[in-house]
């Protein structure tokens, strides 16, 4: 029998009822405009599925991705909470990384410096919308726990981006926990 972490992606009823209804209203600077319908669907999708299937939108394809972050704003549970920051430690996409991001601040607070510091360094360092927002990120982190900034400050957008960002992962967690 191989273990929940062996398996390479979500199923596809998964897929089709947390994935595809919602990504694309989600990406980017779409997210900050989803309507308290949308978020109350991620909720109830965070809530009626089980932590194993919720991990396996993590090694799903980056649509999944940037649903398990939303959905795991919506969560408390340790082991997606690990997953996120796993996952934003070495995204598949640079599209992955706001919503994982914005997650990984929600539930693990300055924890998640260590894996926005990776994910900076690795692949996206190079792609301004990325870098920035997750400088944006850390500098969030810096000024709220008093931890230490490694990077410079980024430019006004990526700050506005950031927490316009941050603010639908807390909603997400403030609806979710509401329902318990």
């Amino acid at each position: 029998m191989t273990s929940i972490l062996e398996r390479t992606g979500p199923s596809i009823e998964l897929i089709n009822s947390a994935v595809y209804p919602h990504y694309h209203q989600m990406l980017l600077t779409n997210a900050p405009k989803a309507d308290e319908a949308r978020l109350d669907a991620i909720v109830e999708i965070a809530h009626e599925t089980s932590t194993a299937e919720l991990l396996t939108l993590f090694h799903g394809d980056w649509r999944a991705e940037v649903m398990a972050g939303w959905i795991a704003s919506a969560t408390s549970n340790r082991d997606i909470t690990t997953a996120t920051l796993t996952a934003l430690a070495s995204p598949t996409l640079s599209l992955t990384v706001p919503p994982l991001a914005a997650a990984a601040i929600t539930l693990a607070e300055w924890r998640a410096m260590p894996s926005l510091v990776r994910c900076y360094a690795g692949t996206f360092e190079d792609i301004p919308e990325a870098a920035g927002f997750v400088r944006a990120a850390t500098q969030h982190l810096a000024k709220r726990y008093r931890v230490e900034n490694p990077f410079h400050p980024p430019p006004q957008r990526d700050r506005v981006r950031f927490e316009e960002t941050l603010e639908v992962a807390q909603r997400l967690a403030s609806k979710s926990s509401c329902r318990r």
